[in-house]
């Protein structure tokens, strides 16, 4: 009980440090909505980089691999199938990265 009670006392104390000690400026940008980098107030048909776009369909391709591959080694009794299956995925987004590579999407220049 006295755990509990330290901790929702302790806990108070510093949200109400942090609320006392926050500066209470209004600010157009900091009240205004965020989304995807883009100011709210500019020009819909502001230029976009194309390489940023790139470098995120790169980033969301390895990010499914990982939720594909990183379970498998959780399971002790894989078939043969389940392996090969497994190891054409990284083979597969291995080529795709040196594709890139190649290609140059991944220079920042």
């Amino acid at each position: 009980m006295h755990l509990i009670l330290t901790m929702f006392t302790l806990t108070l104390m510093l949200k109400s440090l942090s609320i006392l000690n926050t500066n209470n400026l209004i600010n157009k940008e900091k009240n205004s909505a965020f989304e995807s980098g883009f100011s709210y107030f500019s020009s819909p048909r502001s230029p976009f980089s194309i390489q940023f776009f790139k470098i995120l369909l790169l980033f969301l391709m390895f990010d499914i691999e990982i939720i594909l591959v990183l379970p498998f080694p959780l399971f002790h009794h894989l078939n043969s199938t389940t392996m090969l299956s497994c190891s054409l995925i990284i083979l597969l987004i291995l080529c795709g990265l040196i594709y890139e590579w190649w290609e140059g999407t991944l220079n920042w220049v």
